[in-house]
């Protein structure tokens, strides 16, 4: 008898949704890994401005500790000129005296720039941070929605496969033996089994295989046809697709 074409539709465009669907939950992972990558950039620039301003500070306080020394030693000098009687060994401490005092002037200029540099460093810090706060919400944000999308095209998919088996119950035996060896990667080269329960068969396949039509003449991959317009077939005379409009919207 001749097929269930209103089954054979359905199941058509049940394939096609889910090809759909899973193409698109291929995609939401690695959409979900770019925003966590410009996040991670943001973050790497937070990271670098804190060393930056870590290790000025780290220069400073070593600034400071050699200016403290110095002071420390001029004053031993000093004490010393105070103690000696002979005029050469004051002078030789004096010269000492000067020179520290000329290392100290250089220190305090260097102490100001590193401090000064601070102040820059420390804008830095701030700009990098706001920009990761704003960025990080941003990601957030769009990390959870893609997650919805992908709990609800997961969800519509169990859906779809629920009802292709179904439909695939409802037509025929000879149609559903053409499914069967389309699954079972037999010798047509009209699709395969993915692993999980989906066949990947290419949407007019299983229309074509049975009515009876190749390639080479009748119904094949690429000719769309209209609701309600009959079309010659050799297997089964005229045959009318029926218009799925009213149930696709239904559903």
């Amino acid at each position: 008898m001749p097929p269930d074409i209103t089954a054979l539709l359905s199941l058509q465009e049940r394939d096609l949704r889910l090809q759909e669907l899973r193409k698109e939950l291929t995609r939401i992972p690695m959409e979900q890994e770019l925003a966590g990558k410009r996040l991670a950039a943001h973050q790497a620039a937070v990271d670098e401005a804190k060393a930056s301003l870590q290790e000025n500070e780290v220069a400073i306080k070593g600034v400071e500790l050699d200016i403290g020394t110095r002071k420390e030693s001029i004053s031993r000098l000093k004490t010393q000129q105070f103690e000696t009687k002979k005029n050469e060994e004051y002078q030789a401490l004096g010269v000492k005296v000067t020179h520290y005092s000329q290392d100290i002037d250089g220190l305090e200029t260097r102490e100001l720039e590193l401090m000064e540099k601070s102040d820059e460093l420390k804008i830095l810090l701030a700009e990098a941070e706001t920009a990761y706060a704003r960025t990080k919400g941003g990601v957030d944000e769009e990390v959870e929605m893609l997650q919805k999308r992908a709990d609800q095209f997961s969800r519509e998919a169990e859906s779809l496969e629920g009802e292709r088996k179904q439909l695939l119950v409802g037509i025929e035996e000879g149609t559903s033996g053409i499914g069967a060896a389309a699954a079972a990667g037999g010798d047509d080269d009209g699709g395969s089994d993915g692993g999980d329960g989906f066949v990947n068969v290419e949407p007019d396949y299983l229309i074509r295989q049975v009515l009876g039509v190749s390639n080479q003449g009748g119904i094949y991959v690429g000719d769309r046809v209209e609701a309600g317009v009959s079309r010659q077939n050799s297997s089964y005379g005229s045959v009318t697709f029926p218009d799925t409009t009213q149930e696709s919207t239904q559903r």
